[in-house]
């Protein structure tokens, strides 16, 4: 169900090889709205979450297990420095370390998607989006989801 724009761009890539291009420009935007409920937006976070199983793209598939356990880690981390398992100063350097890296890389798509700067909600949504990726992951492998009146798991 669904992914017809991921895997058909996928198949282009696979059947001509390095001849797919990004088009970096305003006019290129698709935006897909969140649904307002928090049902619907947890079926359509799974659904787009569930695809990475049916990827063929190896890289696309390793890159959703190692952002799975990226963020995985990154709690166990923070729990470990409360219990004493690390040092509170090695965890902190590890958590300005991906803050700082995550800002970079959403910096400049931010500036690209015109939106006003973000500091401060990219700090506290550094809290909050682990637990949404962890969440989304488990769901996408035990959950299910309805799409268009239909059920899946």
């Amino acid at each position: 169900p669904s992914g017809d724009d991921e895997f058909l761009l996928y198949s282009i890539m696979h059947r001509f090889p390095h001849t797919a291009r990004f088009l970096k420009s305003q006019d290129a935007i698709v935006n897909t709205p969140a649904h307002s409920g928090l049902s619907g937006f947890i079926n359509q976070r799974t659904r787009w979450t569930s695809k990475w199983k049916h990827n063929r793209n190896q890289k696309v598939r390793w890159n959703a297990v190692l952002f799975f356990f990226d963020y995985l880690f990154f709690y166990i981390a923070i729990i470990g420095a409360f219990l004493s398992w690390f040092s509170p100063l090695v965890i902190t350097g590890i958590v300005l370390a991906r803050f700082i890296a995550i800002l970079s890389f959403v910096g400049p798509v931010n500036r690209f998607m015109k939106g006003k700067p973000a500091f401060w909600p990219m700090l506290v949504f550094q809290i909050i989006y682990p637990l949404h990726v962890l969440f989304m992951g488990m769901n996408s492998i035990f959950g299910s989801y309805t799409w268009k009146g239909r059920k899946y798991r």
